[in-house]
Parts: structure tokens; C-alpha cells; sequence
């Protein structure tokens, strides 16, 4: 590797979580190998996948020159990449989805120029697109109005998603990695608000993007249920981050959408019966977030927060 770039590049570490994907996991390799500026390490987490796809995971791995991890058990999505985080040694860490790709060449390059430059920015939020028709992925857009108009290269938003960000290593000092979420939902969303209480910005990069060839792995989970996970782990962001009177109001006002939403009570009932399992987590890591951030959120996406 030319000297110069390998200098430039020393700062950068790449994360990716992976189960039973390697043909995905192929194509985010190779992706990441065209980048004009090639991170000082690739860490993949294998979130327990099957023998077989194991080993075609180191295979690759060995072929990308990739640090491998193989997790015991599957330690969900916060799990896996909570181990990713702490291994990776760059000043930025860029995650990924197994099953997405940079649109451009210079997409590592540019994250990275934008940490270097806005020392308030602490998360960058890609641009996260369907397909390569740049087809508008609108749920994994994160602003609550879904139709937002956006004039600027980076504009603040209240939270990132996971199918393609960056980090500035140093946010975890001040907030300590994702909080559980098993298996998965919403935990992005948890990390965004105790970034911005310690002080740090997030902004959408526009410019910045992510094909996310998405595989739903919620297709052998009724979507009743996948609902009612959603609205647990929604009610649990508030209850670790938000103060007594707003929890209340979160949780009257969600699950009054949710129930509009799915015409059935259903839906509040196995979200209320997953809450259970997560009360003394959530009482041993509750922080409530300060007013300036409440009020900064509030100012970004409106009362709801997320």
C-alpha cells in the first residue's frame, strides 16, 4: 500500500455485524476494497451464524485481511456491535450493514473529512437509499417529517441510522456503547439521545450514501409481534432517557398510535408483556437527560422526540 495513503488512513476502523449472510457479506467486502481511502482495519463481528456460513466468513475475512470474531451466541444487535466498538482501534469507526454498500468511492474519505473538520459533530448519519436507482428509503430517513427538504451537505438531525453512520470514537468515553436492546430496535435512537446530552451533535450527511439492500429479518416473526417489540424498546428509549411526566406522555401517546395504527389492543399487550423482562434494566441504567437537550430534540423533530 502507497505510504501516503496508509498514513492517511490510520485513524479509520470499520464495523460489521453479520449472521448467516456471507453472500451479503461479500459484496460490502469488496465495496469497502475500492474505497479511495482504505480504512486501517475491517473488524467482523459473526453474530453466531451457522457452521457453514461461518466458514465462508472467514474465508472472507482472510481474503479482505479482516479481523474475525466469532460471538458463543448471538448477543443481538447492541451485543455484537457493543464487542466490534471496543476492538476497533481508529480514532473514527465507520459501521455497516452486512447487506449494504458505499454509493461512491470516496464515501470512507469524506466521513472522515467531515470529523476532522466539525469537532462538534460526534455521529454522522448517512444518506441511506433502497437500491442503486437511488430509489429513497424513507423509513430509515431520521427526521420525523419524511417529506424534509435539504438544501445543506449536513444538517442536524435527532438521531442516526444503523444501516450506515460514523463515529467519533471518543463519544464512548461520555456514553459507554449502546444500552441492550436484544434482539434488536430502537437502540440507535437510545445512543442519539445520550450523545447529544454529552454534548456532542449529530448531523445527516447527505451526500454521504448507503445502499441498503435490505433483508428482513423479522420474516419469520408475525408482524403483530414485530410491532409490539417496536413499541416496547420505543417506551424503554423513554424510560431510560426521559423524566417521569414525559414517559407518561411518550407512553399514552405511542401506544395510542400504535393501536390506531394496527386496529388492534394486540399489539400494546405483548409490548407491555416483553416490558417485564427489562425493568431492572432499565432502572439500573436510567439517566434522564437534561432540559437543554430535551428542548434541543424538541426543536429538531417536535414534542414526540422520536
Amino acid at each position: 500500500m502507497d505510504q501516503a495513503i496508509q498514513s492517511s488512513t490510520s485513524s479509520v476502523s470499520i464495523v460489521i455485524l453479520t449472521m448467516n449472510r456471507s453472500s451479503h457479506m461479500r459484496i460490502v467486502l469488496e465495496n469497502i476494497s475500492l474505497q479511495s481511502l482504505v480504512p486501517e482495519e475491517i473488524i467482523i463481528i459473526d453474530n453466531h451464524s451457522k457452521k457453514i456460513e461461518q466458514r465462508k466468513n472467514r474465508e472472507l475475512a482472510e481474503k479482505y485481511k479482516a479481523d474475525y470474531y466469532l460471538m458463543n451466541e448471538n448477543l443481538g444487535v447492541s451485543g455484537g456491535r457493543n464487542f466490534g466498538l471496543k476492538k476497533a482501534k481508529g480514532d473514527i469507526i465507520i459501521e455497516i450493514d452486512d447487506d449494504a454498500e458505499f454509493e461512491s468511492i470516496h464515501a470512507i474519505r469524506n466521513a472522515r473529512q467531515i470529523l476532522k473538520k466539525h469537532k462538534n459533530i460526534g455521529i454522522i448519519a448517512f444518506s441511506i437509499l433502497k437500491n442503486k436507482n437511488m430509489d429513497f428509503r424513507r423509513e430509515e430517513f431520521p427526521f420525523f417529517n419524511k417529506m424534509k427538504k435539504l438544501n445543506n451537505p449536513l444538517t442536524e438531525c435527532a438521531w442516526f441510522i444503523g444501516a450506515g453512520h460514523a463515529f467519533r470514537k471518543e463519544i464512548f468515553d461520555k456514553v459507554n456503547y449502546y444500552n441492550d436492546f436484544y434482539p434488536y430496535g430502537q437502540e440507535e435512537i437510545d445512543l442519539s439521545i445520550r450523545v447529544k446530552d454529552s454534548g456532542f451533535d449529530i448531523f445527516y450527511a447527505k451526500d454521504i450514501k448507503v445502499f441498503h439492500n435490505k433483508t428482513d429479518d423479522a420474516r419469520y416473526i408475525p408482524p403483530i409481534d414485530v410491532a409490539g417489540l417496536n413499541l416496547k424498546n420505543r417506551i424503554k428509549v423513554a424510560m431510560l432517557n426521559l423524566n417521569f411526566l414525559s414517559v407518561l406522555s411518550y407512553i399514552f401517546i405511542r401506544s395510542t398510535q400504535f393501536i390506531l395504527k394496527y386496529k388492534t389492543f394486540q399489539v400494546v399487550k405483548i409490548a407491555y408483556n416483553l416490558m417485564k423482562d427489562d425493568l431492572i434494566y432499565i432502572k439500573n441504567n436510567r439517566k434522564v437527560i437534561s432540559l437543554k437537550t430535551y428542548w434541543k430534540l424538541a426543536k429538531i423533530n417536535g414534542p414526540i422526540l422520536f
